[in-house]
């Protein structure tokens, strides 16, 4: 299983867990997989786990897929996506919260899972 998705028991955001590298065919894979959970739940809170997964996708990939894809989806504006990444993956993952930030999302790294959840929670 490349990543695993599920929504919280807060029911307040969803789980993408990542367990492998991202590429352009996983990031489209798990951006849609959000979109459609998020639009039945109308939950519009994100923690992206990616712990696990190095940033192989390029900058256009993320480009793509944060400024069309996820506007196409239905991604509201307003929902807030929090990058989980070990210490090492910060660089990997800087440019897509900006990336996220400059699409209109609200978007954080996060290196503790708990600070991520309660950021999301607020």
């Amino acid at each position: 299983m490349r990543y695993e998705s599920f929504t919280s028991d807060s029911r307040k955001y969803l789980v993408i867990r990542i367990h492998a590298q991202v590429t352009e065919g996983l990031l489209e894979e798990f951006i849609k997989k959000a979109s459609e959970m998020a639009n039945e739940a109308n939950i519009n809170n994100f923690l992206f786990d990616l712990r696990q997964a190095g940033n192989r996708a390029s900058i256009t990939q993320h480009w793509w897929a944060i400024h069309k894809l996820s506007k196409e989806l239905g991604f509201k504006a307003y929902s807030k996506h929090a990058l989980l990444v070990n210490p090492e993956g910060i660089k990997d993952y800087e440019i897509v919260e900006t990336m996220l930030f400059n699409a209109g999302y609200k978007s954080e790294i996060f290196l503790i899972e708990l600070e991520a959840i309660e950021w999301l929670e607020e």
